[in-house]
C-alpha cells in the first residue's frame, strides 16, 4: 500500500513538470517557485496555526530550506532542458541517496539493492535514449537539485516520526512561500497575482491550471503523501520508488509538449517498472 501511494506522489509530480511549463507562459521560474508556495501556504495556514504547539521549528526549517533550494533549481533548469532529461536528472537522487546514508550513517546496502538501482538507472538511461550530450546549464541545476531532494528525503526519514504529515507540510509550504517571494524579489524583481485569479481581466486559464496542480496536489498532496509513507518505509527504498516520476514526466511531456517518446524510452520505462516491483517483493530483504 505504502509504495502504491508513493507512485500516486511521483504521478502528481511528474504532472507538476507539465504545470510549471504552463506558469512559464507568464511567470519566470523564480515567480512561478514562489507563487506555488504563496497559494498552497495561503490554503493551509489556518490548520497551522492551530496545531501551531506541535512544530518543531528546527527540523521543520531545515526540511523546508533543502526542499526550497531543490525546488527553485529544478524550476530553473526545466526552462533550459527537455523535460525527459529534466526527469532523468532529477533522478540521480535513486543513487544519491543511499551514498548519502552510507557516508552520513554508516549504512551498507546488500547486492540485491545495489543491482536494482543500478537495472533502474539502466532504464533511466534508455528513457534518455542514452544521449546526454548536450549537457547544458538547465541540466546543471536539475543535478544539483537531485543533491538537494536526497537528503531532503533523508532528513524527512530522520523526523518523520516527530511531525504530522499534513502539520509538517504545512509548515514546509508557508516557509517556502516566504522564501520564495525573497528570492524572486531579489533576482526577478516585483510580480502580480493578476494572471491566475479568476475574474482578473488579464486571467490566465493555463497560468491557473499549472498553479492547481503545482499549489494544491504537488505541494499540499504529494509531499504529504511521501511524508506519510516515511514513516513506515526506508529512505533508500524511497528513492528508487521516486523513479517513477521520470516516466510520468517523459509521458506528459509527449502527450503535452509533444517532446519524442521512442520504443528505447519506453523500454527504458518497462525497466524502471520491472525494477520497482522486484524492489516491492524484496523490500523485506534489502531494507
Amino acid at each position: 500500500m505504502y509504495i502504491a501511494l508513493m507512485i500516486l506522489a511521483t504521478f502528481i509530480w511528474g504532472l507538476g513538470f507539465v504545470g510549471t511549463r504552463w506558469t512559464f507562459e507568464v511567470y519566470d521560474p523564480y515567480w512561478s517557485h514562489a507563487w506555488r508556495y504563496v497559494i498552497a501556504g495561503l490554503i493551509v495556514s489556518p490548520y497551522v496555526y492551530l496545531k501551531r504547539k506541535e512544530i518543531l521549528w528546527v527540523p521543520a526549517l531545515s526540511i523546508s530550506v533543502l526542499l526550497f533550494a531543490g525546488m527553485l533549481l529544478q524550476t530553473i533548469g526545466i526552462k533550459y532542458t527537455t523535460l525527459a532529461k529534466s526527469g532523468f536528472l532529477t533522478t540521480f537522487y535513486a543513487i544519491f541517496t543511499p551514498l548519502f546514508l552510507g557516508v552520513l550513517y554508516k549504512r551498507t546496502f546488500s547486492l540485491k539493492y545495489w543491482s536494482l538501482v543500478a537495472l533502474s538507472m539502466f532504464g533511466m538511461g534508455l528513457l534518455c535514449e542514452l544521449q546526454i550530450e548536450n549537457f547544458n546549464y538547465g541540466d546543471v541545476f536539475i543535478l544539483m537539485s537531485a543533491v538537494l531532494f536526497s537528503l531532503h528525503i533523508i532528513i524527512i526519514e530522520k523526523y518523520a516520526n516527530d511531525f504530522s504529515p499534513l502539520v509538517l507540510n504545512g509548515v514546509q509550504s508557508l516557509i517556502m512561500g516566504v522564501l520564495g517571494v525573497m528570492t524572486a524579489l531579489i533576482f526577478s524583481g516585483t510580480s502580480s497575482p493578476i494572471y491566475f485569479i479568476p475574474g482578473s481581466d488579464k486571467f490566465n486559464s493555463q497560468v491557473f491550471l499549472g498553479f492547481v496542480i503545482l499549489s494544491i496536489f504537488s505541494a499540499l498532496v504529494a509531499f504529504s503523501i511521501q511524508i506519510f509513507v516515511q514513516k513506515h518505509i526506508k529512505a533508500h527504498i524511497i528513492g528508487v520508488v521516486f523513479l517513477m516520476e521520470a516516466i510520468f514526466a517523459a509521458g506528459l511531456g509527449y502527450l503535452f509538449f509533444n517532446e519524442n517518446l521512442s520504443s528505447i524510452q519506453v523500454a527504458g520505462a518497462l525497466l524502471i517498472c520491472i525494477a520497482l516491483i522486484m524492489l516491492n517483493h524484496l523490500s523485506d530483504e534489502i531494507s
